[in-house]
């Protein structure tokens, strides 16, 4: 879904909001996002059908701060389709089905990792702190400047990127205990009670203040 909407963003394809601002004046309207594709993808509707509930209206009681409407999306055991096609179909039963299963599929219930430094690690070109992420099978850690998958990747820094065993080592070489080898954890835990983070650049790390 975020190479879909990499790629109509990159042809420069209106997103809804940029197509028909009138009704979209709650959006950015700054492009097509993973969540945009995938509300699509997901839309009944465009097999023909009517669909109810999906994103009901919940009022705020008039004593309660806040706004006094609100709509959130509801799961899909709680829509309501009507029986019959009501309206010209855009995309076949059998096609909309296989592709609920396809993203279905793509995001099944994923394993816990744990990953000792985080929160201890931040970018030393952006500043911002490192994304935990789990990559060949070991935990690691990346910062993509605040960029998404969504958005073309041209004229964007690269990447930084760091795996967790060997931010293990240049923490030991940092603190100059490589004659004691502690454990990555006594490590974590050593940064956190001298309140210490690690910034990281492609060329180098070092030690700065949390």
């Amino acid at each position: 879904m975020s190479g879909i909407a990499a790629e109509l963003n990159r042809s420069g394809v209106p997103c809804p909001s940029q197509a028909d601002p009138g009704r979209n004046r709650h959006r950015a309207g700054s492009g097509w996002t993973l969540i945009t594709v995938r509300a699509i993808l997901g839309n009944a509707k465009y097999t023909g059908r009517q669909v109810w509930n999906r994103q009901p209206a919940q009022h705020t009681p008039p004593h309660l701060p806040g706004p006094s409407r609100v709509q959130r999306w509801t799961g899909t055991d709680d829509w309501v389709i009507s029986t019959r096609v009501v309206h010209p179909a855009l995309v076949s039963e059998s096609d909309f089905v296989a592709v609920q299963q396809l993203a279905a599929a793509a995001t099944p219930d994923a394993p816990v990792h744990h990953y000792l430094f985080v929160s201890l690690l931040r970018c030393g070109r952006c500043r911002r702190l490192l994304d935990p992420c789990w990559s060949h099978g070991r935990a690691a850690y990346r910062c993509r400047h605040g960029h998404t998958s969504a958005r073309p990747q041209h004229g964007r820094p690269r990447n930084l990127y760091v795996r967790e065993d060997r931010m293990s080592a240049i923490i030991r070489e940092l603190l100059a205990v490589m004659e004691l080898a502690p454990a990555p954890a006594a490590l974590a835990d050593h940064l956190r009670r001298e309140r210490l983070t690690v910034l990281c650049t492609e060329t180098g790390c070092s030690l700065q203040p949390a």
